[in-house]
């Protein structure tokens, strides 16, 4: 186990962690959740032009389960909230509690929890961790599930 800024990981998340530093430049352990078996990566800003959003960029945030690669990953943050002509994408929540734990780490923004699943994503050693970025860039794709 290895500890981040007071946050305990497992070796598996630090080395995902890595993983995704070494795949988009910048990966860090802001957050945990301390009622659910969560921690919350931040990769940083992505550029969204090419994208059909009412923003040009946005701050990307992974909700992580504590047991990677084993556990069930399941979400993504957006700050700001992301729109699409003034809609917000599906699947989408203002300010969810399951992210909550983001107020604690200084995130004062609004955001959007996109409430997505990983399960496409084969996760079976911590460098796959680097693979939620192609997961991200093409959920940011598809805002709209049923379009």
């Amino acid at each position: 186990m290895t500890e981040s800024d007071g946050i305990v990981v497992s070796d598996e998340i630090r080395r995902g962690v890595e993983a995704l530093i070494e795949k988009c430049g910048h990966a860090e352990i802001i957050a945990e959740d301390d009622n659910q078996p969560y921690v919350f990566i931040d990769l940083g800003k992505m550029d969204l032009q090419g994208y059909d959003f009412d923003q040009s960029e946005a701050r990307v945030i992974l909700r992580v389960h504590k047991d990677f690669p084993r556990g069930h990953h399941y979400g993504i943050v957006t700050i700001p909230v992301l729109t699409i002509g003034n809609r917000d994408p599906d699947s989408t929540t203002r300010n969810h509690p399951q992210a909550s734990c983001l107020r604690q780490a200084g995130i004062t923004d609004e955001y959007l929890y996109w409430s997505r699943d990983w399960e496409e994503i084969s996760l079976d050693d911590p460098e796959d961790m680097k693979r939620a970025v192609a997961f991200v860039r093409g959920t940011l794709r598809n805002p709209f599930q049923n379009q």
